[in-house]
């Protein structure tokens, strides 16, 4: 008996993380301004944690941002990134319309 119950609570487990990973995608929209996380072997000592971004399209809760530099070349799941609300002057109006920045 125990052993199915403690199925029964696996599986609301999941439900309840995949109803909450749903909302978290939701709450992002194209034009947001986010933080994507860099790992410690992609940065050097002086290099920044974070990448100011800019969202600029969503296929598959998946996300595919742009930044002053340019298009990032692959779309970002919605764990790596991070609402923010930094006042800057980056929007959409700043980011290149070409891959290569220009």
């Amino acid at each position: 008996m125990s052993k199915i119950v403690h199925q029964n609570d696996m599986a609301n487990c999941k439900i309840f993380d995949k109803l909450k990973i749903k909302k978290l995608i939701n709450s992002f929209k194209i034009g947001d301004i986010v933080l994507l996380r860099t790992d410690d072997v992609d940065r050097g000592i002086t290099d920044a944690q974070n990448i100011l971004c800019i969202i600029i399209d969503k296929k598959n809760d998946v996300f595919q941002l742009s930044c002053r530099a340019g298009f990032l070349d692959s779309y970002i799941a919605c764990n790596s990134i991070e609402k923010t609300e930094l006042v800057t002057e980056l929007n959409i109006d700043f980011i290149p319309k070409d891959r290569k920045g220009g």
